[in-house]
């Protein structure tokens, strides 16, 4: 019978044979509870994705399914005739079958399987640990605040699972004996075509084996061999087998991720999917690299996993390293990936859910068993709070409208604008996805390219050198761009500058402009006044006080922006400033009360309501506008000034 620790024996076990007087172990969680933290994975996911992404996830499923596997890249103009690729092929595959067969029901339910499966792998790993108890359940929840975000319909949703899979049979051939992890060649193959990130199945490997041969090398030499410990001889036995056969593992794992369309490209590419990590982010990012920062996430889940990653390692760092010195690698490696990219946080939390349980529970003495009782409640209790309230999660399974850009797409398909379109890069799924391949998008979220024109595109956003010489290159005669955030200079601000474009199409979820020299006979369509930029608008707000005719002209073209969507939050926002800016107090409270329901999270919304409520004489109701408005940065100053004029 093999001497290896089990499950049961956990850290302790790891740790070495304990004195007397050690305190008593904690007790295990209840088998139940581990139950009710995956089903509440699962529904954790259940809400109306914002990936603009998941677009071309079906686009690209539904093509590959009705054409086969693409010869050459035919899904967008800028890389239009290179080669394929297209690692996460299976997942979109599946993804579309699924969305076939049921819908947006069978997504969801697609996404709350992968987030109990992910969640109950990670609470495997905390078992085999020896780390089972209410500390490591507490710190379950905090996690799955930071992953959810990224419980979308993704590839990336996926990775967490097969790299805790990996994860898991390592730690069971560890902890039991028995080794399994011969399963993870079939997974590896899977791994390899559902994303990029397959390397890290044959780096989990070599680590392992690593940690073992690590763990033979210390142990003492007169215990392997003497007599009396026969089964201390039979564990070094073991070890020394296992990390000479994970070292072998590694390889295998390596040549099976060849077993995919494209092997020469993707093995060549091992680390792809850290492409654009060490990019400055002062040049420019895509969003999900934003690094972490202070000022923009000290109100994130992942702000608070560091910190309990902190408190971890200086509490019981060592239990950690002793459970299980490769995983604890690992989990630091994650850490500072979601560190350095927003994309790479959920891999990071689940990686440091067993580091965390083990460091946080456990045998300690009385005050160090105290910290960590506070320091794992305050991490649940948080992660509960951000899981239950954080508006951006809505229940629900069919997708967010601000995911897509539906009704200007629309407008432009039923003008019939032909040729090529100017697209920012994530409406490029959902254009694939309404037009099909033959009528592509110019770019999308793969940022696949030429440099040189992927250079120019970006430099677009800001330069309006760079803009003309792009569509001087590509003869662009409409575009359909995202609406900027606030005042930030974009492709559409600079668009909106430009005398030879005309806005034609207006609302929260997407932009449409024509080049009017291509399509003179859609001029009675061009907004005049209404504009992306904010800080035009503004201007025209101010002059519609000396200017009665421009405050008809402005008012009629907003009010048309209202008719021609649903989605007009932002033609509210200005109506409503207009209103405040003359004095109507109840047309501002009305256009405010609309952007409310439409676009909650519109920045500096609390403050205006507060405004127009006060002109109205509603002064509970702006005491209470006020008061939202202190938790935005930006305006709480004027917010606390309007509280103390109120007082």
């Amino acid at each position: 019978m093999s001497s290896e620790p089990t499950a049961a024996s956990g850290v302790a076990a790891a740790a070495g044979p304990e004195k007397a007087s050690s305190p008593p172990p904690v007790p295990p969680l209840p088998r139940w509870a581990w139950v009710v933290l995956v089903v509440f994975a699962g529904g954790a996911a259940c809400y109306r994705s914002a990936d603009e992404n998941a677009w071309f996830h079906l686009a690209a499923g539904r093509s590959i399914l009705t054409h086969g596997w693409p010869t050459r890249e035919t899904w967008c103009w800028i890389a239009y005739g290179q080669r394929p690729w297209l690692p996460g092929w299976a997942h979109d595959v599946t993804l579309y079958g699924l969305y076939a067969l049921g819908g947006n029901v069978a997504i969801a339910l697609w996404r709350a399987a992968w987030a109990a499966v992910t969640m109950a792998l990670g609470l495997t790993i905390v078992r085999r640990l020896g780390a089972a108890s209410w500390a490591g359940a507490l710190v379950a929840i905090l996690v799955l605040a930071v992953a959810r975000p990224q419980l979308e319909p993704r590839p990336e949703a996926i990775v967490p699972a097969l790299v805790l899979l990996a994860i898991a049979l390592f730690e069971g051939a560890r902890s039991s004996g028995r080794d399994r992890t011969r399963w993870l060649v079939p997974g590896q193959v899977l791994w390899t075509n559902v994303h990029s990130s397959w390397a890290l199945g044959p780096f989990l490997a070599w680590s392992y084996s690593f940690a073992e041969s690590w763990r033979e090398g210390s142990a003492p030499k007169d215990t392997a061999s003497s007599d009396a410990a026969p089964s201390a001889a039979r564990v070094s036995t073991a070890t020394t087998m296992r990390w000479r056969q994970w070292l072998v593992l590694g390889l295998v794992l390596w040549a099976a991720s060849a077993l995919t369309p494209t092997p020469l490209l993707s093995l060549a590419t091992p680390l792809r999917f850290l492409s654009g990590l060490l990019d400055d982010p002062a040049e420019g990012r895509a969003p999900d690299l934003r690094v972490w920062t202070w000022a923009e996430d000290h109100r994130d889940p992942f702000t608070a996993l560091l910190a309990l990653a902190f408190l971890g390692t200086l509490l019981g760092s060592h239990r950690a390293q002793r459970a299980s010195p490769a995983l604890a690698i690992f989990a630091l490696i994650a850490l500072g990936l979601g560190v350095m990219g927003v994309r790479f946080r959920a891999l990071a939390a689940w990686a440091c859910l067993g580091p965390l349980a083990v460091a946080l529970s456990g045998p300690a003495a009385p005050w160090r068993r105290v910290a960590q009782g506070l320091v794992v409640v305050t991490a649940g209790a948080a992660g509960a709070a951000w899981l239950v309230v954080a508006p951006q999660f809505r229940l629900g399974v069919t997708p967010l409208p601000s995911s897509a850009p539906v009704r200007a797409v629309a407008v432009a398909d039923s003008l019939r604008l032909s040729g090529p379109v100017l697209n920012t890069a994530p409406f490029g799924g959902y254009l694939l996805w309404a037009r099909g391949d033959s009528h592509p998008p110019f770019v999308d979220g793969r940022g696949r390219g030429n440099p040189g024109t992927l250079s120019l595109l970006s430099r677009s956003e800001i330069d309006p050198v760079a803009l003309d010489s792009l569509v001087r290159a590509w003869d662009f005669r409409y575009a359909i761009v995202e609406p900027p955030p606030g005042s930030a200079t974009t492709l559409a601000t600079l668009l909106s500058r430009e005398l030879n474009w005309a806005l034609i199409f207006y609302d929260d979820d997407g932009l449409l402009f024509v080049r009017r020299k291509d399509y003179p006979a859609l001029e009675p369509l061009a907004y005049r006044f209404v504009t992306p930029d904010e800080i035009q608008m503004r201007l025209w707000t101010q002059r519609t006080l000396t200017d009665p005719g421009l405050e008809k002209l402005f008012e009629a073209e907003l009010e048309r922006a209202r008719r021609e969507s649903s989605r007009h939050a932002r033609a509210s926002w200005w109506l409503a400033e207009v209103a405040l800016a003359h004095g109507d107090g109840t047309r501002a409270v009305a256009m405010l009360n609309e952007v409310e329901r439409l676009a909650p999270e519109t920045r500096g919304l609390a403050l205006k309501q507060g405004m127009s409520r006060r002109l109205v004489g509603d002064l509970a109701g702006a005491r209470a506008a006020f008061r939202r408005a202190l938790a935005n940065p930006d305006d709480a100053e004027t917010a606390q000034e309007e509280l103390q004029l109120l007082k």
